[in-house]
């Protein structure tokens, strides 16, 4: 199964509701296989920092 933007959307969706449910402001990255950046999202009262530390975290999941 190919990850789409459709999926990454969703999986974005999912933890920003988690992340609003705990009151945590932050950023969501999603990324394919490979390590390339599918979607990014970063929430209100995130700070700046986050975005890029959310792409680094989620491309070193996918390619540990």
């Amino acid at each position: 199964m190919a990850l789409t933007l459709e999926l990454a959307e969703r999986f974005i969706a999912a933890a920003k509701a988690k992340a609003q449910q705990e009151k945590w402001e932050m950023s969501l990255a999603v990324v394919d296989v490979a390590g390339n950046l599918v979607a990014l999202a970063r929430m209100d009262g995130a700070r700046w920092m986050t975005a890029g530390v959310a792409q680094s975290k989620a491309f070193t999941a996918a390619t540990f």
